[in-house]
């Protein structure tokens, strides 16, 4: 198995890049108020077009569903490990092909009515195949313009990317800075989301108009965790991780964003185990990939049922419709460069504490009360 390179033991190895300096913020921060006031239309030539045109097949390839994406991520992240959001992206991403699964698990999906299990299916998906949408060109554009020695941002406004993010990626690539790359694409995709998904009539009349989408958080059903092992021959996995609440947020879901990058990349050893988790355990969906000892991916078994996505749901073809730019007013960007920090939370008791909670006792695994601390 083969990690990035620059991940290792070493306890002093400290991933984060330091903030970028005054003048070097400064100029970054006049280019975006440039971007503002660009009006001119993008025109391509023929070898421009042939490169978008590969792009766009290659993104709609991999955007069939949330297991074709998250290995899409992965599979970026082995060949440019500099580009940290891509495996945040990979793990977040993971979590939110195990909250789909969950809405057909009899233990989970018992709480929902069929139509309510759909939307709720409905809007994580599409929120999963939105960001995977605006992102994936960008990181392949990236990958083109280190092969090809030379920036190739100016083409993001063929893939109806936001001019927010042209001059911080112009910006990373002469400076590396990974972790303000990271911030801007949390930034970037969780506005985008709320702009194309979150504000829709539907989406708040059927999702967050829903006593029971918030009966969820409450539940703990809405946590994002990495498992890892805290010693190396460990049989089982622990998880660290952050309850997600307020997802009609946007500025709650970046902060959890950020914290879920300190805590990810602020941590080597964590990273180091859950790189390793990740090439080990292909995602498929089941939350069986991590716990075996307490789920099953086949119904009938004594243990909970979590089945592989692809036996969960069909794949769904979505329209990408709006076109509109979130970043319109320099005042839209302040903070989005303000950096975090997480300690890592075992939140493994806690995880285990809300199956308990799930349902009568006698339709919980003994293993999961074995388990409580």
């Amino acid at each position: 198995m083969r990690l990035p390179s620059f991940i290792g033991t070493n306890r002093n190895n400290h991933l984060f890049d330091t903030a970028p300096d005054l003048k070097a913020r400064q100029k970054l921060f006049s280019s975006l108020q440039d971007m503002l006031l660009k009006k001119s239309p993008l025109i391509l030539n023929q070898d421009e077009k042939q490169l978008v045109a590969q792009i766009k097949a290659e993104r709609d390839h991999h955007n069939l569903n949330n297991v074709t994406r998250t290995k899409a991520y992965l599979d970026f992240y082995r060949s440019n490990p500099e580009i940290h959001w891509a495996f945040l992206a990979h793990m977040v991403s993971r979590n939110g092909g195990w909250s789909m699964t969950d809405l057909k698990s009899p233990h989970y999906g018992n709480l929902l009515k069929k139509k309510e299990q759909e939307d709720f299916y409905l809007f994580l998906e599409k929120a999963n195949a939105f960001i995977f949408y605006d992102a994936y060109p960008q990181l392949l554009l990236y990958q083109h313009s280190k092969q090809q020695n030379k920036s190739l941002f100016s083409l993001l406004p063929a893939f109806a990317v936001s001019k927010f993010m042209e001059p911080v990626w112009n910006y990373f690539f002469h400076t590396k800075h990974s972790s303000l790359l990271t911030n801007a694409l949390i930034k970037n995709e969780q506005e985008l989301l709320q702009q194309r998904l979150v504000r829709l009539p539907h989406i708040q009349q059927v999702i967050f108009q829903n006593p029971k989408f918030f009966l969820q958080e409450f539940m703990g059903m809405t946590s994002v965790f990495f498992p890892y092992k805290k010693r190396e021959k460990e049989r089982t996995y622990s998880l660290a991780g952050v309850l997600v609440s307020h997802f009609k947020s946007a500025g709650h879901r970046i902060q959890t964003g950020k914290k879920l990058y300190a805590m990810l990349f602020g941590n080597p050893l964590l990273l180091q185990s859950c790189c390793q988790f990740a090439f080990l355990h292909p995602h498929c969906g089941s939350r069986n990939d991590y716990w075996p000892h307490l789920y099953s991916k086949d119904s009938g078994s004594s243990l909970l049922e979590s089945t592989a996505l692809k036996e969960a749901w069909p794949d769904h073809a979505h329209s990408f419709f709006s076109k509109e730019d979130w970043f319109t007013d320099m005042g839209l960007a302040e903070g989005f460069d303000a950096f975090d920090s997480a300690k890592v939370e075992d939140v493994s008791a806690k995880v285990l504490f809300n199956l308990a909670k799930l349902g009568p006792a006698h339709l919980i695994p003994k293993q999961v009360y074995e388990l409580l601390p």
